[in-house]
């Protein structure tokens, strides 16, 4: 059969190495014929697998067991769940507080601007709120003003009532001062910094201060 002795050593070798990777029940001897008793060993396992075919079973599928299992793992949806309007309106009874109150009943606020809070600062307020400012020497509103500009000068001005002073202060360095004291969140940027943040009434109203100056 084979043309050499050390060839059919050799081939029994190969055959064993791939029967013990490829057949679990496989236990190869290290006789010379263990690759014989070896695939004998693996009769029973494909003699199984054929009578589970003849009997109908699908092998691709899992025991009744585990696909009980299998079913408690999440599922992704592919696909969006559409819930119609009423069923959403009464689900919200449930857990709403409010939910007697329908939205689509709430009055239009279409012109109304009764809910406008006056930011500008009387000239009493503005006075009081400059008269706490500290002057510090190295200011930290300063250093947090994105336009640079000079806060403790112009504080200073409207303090003694220099308006005008005030007003050219703050429009050399920035000339939207205005539109800057209105929308400017000055409570990260210059007022965050202030050192009377932590006292009683609180950091300087320097955003207040600033429009009611160019004002």
């Amino acid at each position: 059969m084979y043309s050499s002795p050390r060839l059919a050593l050799t081939t029994s070798k190969l055959q064993r190495s791939l029967q013990a990777r490829f057949c679990p029940l496989s236990k190869v001897s290290t006789t010379a014929c263990g690759h014989t008793w070896g695939v004998a060993q693996c009769r029973p396992f494909t003699t199984s697998l054929s009578r589970q075919q003849q009997e109908g079973r699908d092998l691709s599928r899992h025991s009744a067991e585990a696909e009980q299992v299998m079913q408690l793992n999440p599922r992704v949806s592919h696909t969006a769940k559409v819930k119609p309007t009423n069923e959403t309106r009464e689900e919200r009874k449930m857990w709403k507080r409010n939910a007697d109150k329908d939205s689509y009943t709430s009055p239009s606020l279409r012109f109304d601007f009764s809910d406008i809070k006056h930011t500008t600062l009387s000239e009493r307020g503005a006075l009081r709120e400059a008269a706490r400012c500290l002057r510090c020497a190295d200011a930290p509103c300063q250093h947090s003003c994105p336009t640079q500009l000079d806060i403790k000068t112009f504080i200073h001005d409207i303090s003694k009532r220099n308006y005008y002073g005030a007003a050219k202060a703050i429009l050399s360095d920035n000339p939207v001062g205005l539109t800057c004291g209105m929308v400017c969140p000055t409570s990260d940027l210059c007022a965050g910094g202030c050192n009377l943040t932590a006292t009683e009434e609180g950091a300087i109203n320097i955003g207040g201060l600033q429009q009611f100056a160019v004002e």
